[in-house]
């Protein structure tokens, strides 16, 4: 709806304010029409800076912390606060996203240079054991070709981020981020690690029991090795075509990950985290105003959430109430897009999905929700929008958001320096790490149903922020009560899951799950945990999420969400440095998921974005710090000679897993191996036991 002209009259005799009274002269013409409701029922107060009129009603019911005197010395509008639908959807808060960005990313040299330090601290152990997976891999296409490994080449091939599944294996669709498999003739990929186990003819194994299992994982697809053990590509009904081998190739340039590697190695130690910082029995509560940022660093660290309370003091204001809600989110027709004006709604009485809209859903959200019958409905909207961008959507909530974010270096989606998924933002947002906001209708507890959020874990690091409650909850203490598991807590987690299943369901009983966490089917109540405990000696933190309140979960924690009444949230994912180990982990539970998952694909191509990190923080140190290195790196001589085979050797205990790990597949595959995977592998297997002595006897000498 368009809005209506303002007559540009000066201010009163008394120099605060202009109130005039509706007029049926005045309502054909629109001058004494409010700019929130466009109405002329009720007095009118002007502002003095843009002559913007809001009537008293408006006033009294959209803006509670201002009153006539504050609209007349700078309006909602001048605040940037106005939530009337055409301000909330205006086209020029995406013009002033940019400059908040501009003045929120602003961080002093001196900072980025001991930033930078700290990512290549962080970061350089993983870096390392890339290397050490693909020298593997080039030793053993050096076998195959009976040559050294400085001999080999790589048809450069080199992709930009997330583009289509260009960067994706299609075996196991994680991600590629340096030396793969890919077919001569047609586009098929292949991870290393995939690779390796078609050579070693491991048969994928899923988590856990029978009954936990699905059919896709029987046995591994069956593919064709030459005797040296090259790979051919597979049949079209796996996405190949049958004709060409699968060679070795890269997405970088030779020897770019090593030298890298080399460079970052270079850099000193920056001074590292404190180790007597203590053991919480509850999460912990960092102020943003102590600029504590060593602590929040500690508990991303150690995997533990954290509490940072009354984030919204720094925010300009902006509703985030129900009605506003509605205003916001509902999108007219235009000439290029639909009208949206429903909400895909999960009901957590069935956990099925339906569709509701927005305006009743909002009005559930206040009052309550009831079907025809008159029962109680518990519907909760989550990662919305679904296809859209926040910032394009809800332009002026966004920068709202954005300006509440704690320790904004590490949680800003855009702009943060120790996020390590802001550098492609710069581009897109990558749809799993978009903020998203989550609308739950709330329940009293007395009733005997419950919304909540079902045990799962995230992507990545979240922070989860409460920025409003229905106020018809008066009894309820806090918005939330959350239940966050530990790390090393997990493996117990998933056997207690295992065990007990079929009981934990509180709407029907399942009959097959794919993996316990990742399914985000169950959630425990107060007697499961209290088995859980019992059975195997691990609890979670619980704690109350109160208004105002941002919580951050280290990506790896399984975590529940109870509501104890109405509450709006938005998420906002980030990849701090301190949990790139653990995303990698999470993506190596994805390859054994089934194909129709929704957690199957590595959408954040985690190990890529680490060596982005990493190259992005040598590279500043090396223009804006050169004097960091503690040598100065020189080029090899032979440009094809890595710089760290002979650095990064597979350690002995890495090579021993490795004989293992084939003397049980061996043993497990019996008189169903054929010819040339029982010769390759007792070929690998002689060469291992020559490795690991020539490893001891080096070792040894030493």
């Amino acid at each position: 709806m368009a809005l209506r002209s303002h007559s540009n009259e000066g201010p009163s005799s008394d120099g605060n304010m202009h109130t005039e009274e509706p007029t049926a002269k005045k309502q054909r013409s629109g001058g004494s029409n409010c700019h929130q409701c466009h109405r002329t029922k009720y007095r009118v107060v002007r502002c003095t800076k843009c002559k913007l009129k809001y009537c008293t009603s408006c006033i009294t019911r959209w803006y509670t912390g201002m009153d006539e005197n504050d609209f007349a010395d700078a309006c909602a509008g001048c605040r940037n606060i106005c939530n009337c639908a055409g301000c909330l959807h205006d086209v020029a808060n995406k013009v002033c996203i940019k400059a908040l960005l501009d003045s929120g990313s602003e961080v002093a040299i001196s900072d980025r240079i001991e930033y930078s330090k700290h990512i290549i601290r962080v970061l350089l152990p993983t870096v390392k054991q890339f290397v050490v997976e693909q020298n593997m891999e080039k030793e053993e296409e050096a076998r195959m070709q009976g040559s050294s490994t400085a001999e080999i080449l790589f048809p450069g091939e080199y992709y930009v981020y997330n583009v289509d599944d260009e960067g994706i294996c299609y075996n196991c669709k994680t991600s590629i981020f340096d030396i793969y498999r890919g077919c001569e003739i047609c586009p098929y990929k292949l991870c290393i690690t995939c690779s390796r186990e078609i050579r070693d003819a491991v048969p994928w194994d899923t988590f856990g029991e029978a009954p936990m299992t699905m059919d896709r994982f029987n046995a591994i697809p069956k593919w064709i090795l030459t005797e040296n053990g090259t790979i051919s590509c597979p049949l079209n009904d796996m996405g190949g075509c049958g004709c060409g081998n699968l060679v070795l190739k890269s997405t970088y340039p030779d020897n770019w990950v090593s030298q890298l590697l080399m460079k970052a190695e270079s850099v000193p130690e920056v001074c590292k985290l404190p180790d007597g910082l203590g053991l919480m029995e509850g999460p912990a509560v960092v102020s943003v105003d102590k600029g504590d940022q060593i602590h929040f660093q500690w508990h991303l660290h150690r995997g533990e959430p954290l509490i940072v309370p009354n984030v919204l003091c720094g925010t300009t204001g902006l509703s985030w109430e129900s009605k506003v809600m509605w205003r916001a989110c509902r999108k007219f027709k235009t000439d290029n897009d639909l009208p949206i004006m429903d909400f895909r709604a999960i009901n957590c009485s069935n956990w099925c999905e339906e569709t509701i809209n927005m305006h009743h859903f909002f009005e559930g959200y206040r009052d309550g929700l009831f079907d025809n019958e008159g029962r109680r409905r518990i519907l909760k909207v989550e990662q919305w929008p679904p296809a859209e961008s926040l910032r394009e959507r809800m332009p002026r909530h966004f920068m709202e958001l954005l300006r509440c974010l704690p320790f904004k270096h590490y949680t800003h989606p855009l702009a943060g320096y120790l996020n390590l998924s802001s550098a492609i933002h710069e581009i897109s947002l990558i749809p799993d790490l978009e903020p998203k906001m989550c609308f739950a209708c709330g329940v009293e507890e007395e009733l005997g149903l419950i919304s909540v959020t079902n045990l799962h874990y995230a992507l990545s690091d979240r922070v989860n922020i409460l920025l409003n409650t229905a106020e018809r909850f008066n009894g309820a203490e806090g918005g939330a009560v959350w239940d966050v598991f530990r790390r090393q807590d997990v493996p117990k987690l998933e056997e207690y899951l295992r065990r007990h299943y079929q009981e934990l369901r509180h709407t029907s009983l399942l009959q097959q799950v794919a993996h316990p966490i990742h399914d985000k089917a169950f959630y425990l109540t107060a007697e499961h945990k209290s088995s859980l405990k019992e059975e195997f000696g691990i609890q979670p933190w619980t704690f109350v999420q109160k208004l105002g309140d941002a919580v951050v979960v280290p990506a790896g924690c399984p975590h529940q969400i109870r509501n104890l009444k109405s509450c709006t949230s938005a998420v906002v994912s980030f990849i701090s440095p301190e949990s790139v180990g653990e995303c990698i982990r999470l993506s190596t539970e994805y390859r054994l998921l089934p194909d129709s998952h929704r957690c199957k694909e590595d959408k954040l191509q985690v190990k890529k974005m680490t060596l982005d990190a990493i190259s992005d923080a040598v590279h500043y140190l090396d223009k804006n710090a050169p004097s960091t290195y503690r040598t100065p790196v020189t080029t090899p001589v032979d440009e094809h000679q890595d710089p760290a085979q002979s650095l990064e050797r597979p350690s002995l205990a890495f090579l021993r897993n490795e004989l293992e790990r084939m003397l049980l597949t061996k043993e497990k595959l019996g008189p169903r191996i054929d010819k040339y995977k029982k010769a390759y592998l007792e070929k690998a297997t002689k060469d291992l036991v020559s490795r690991i002595y020539s490893a001891q006897e080096s070792s040894s000498s030493k």
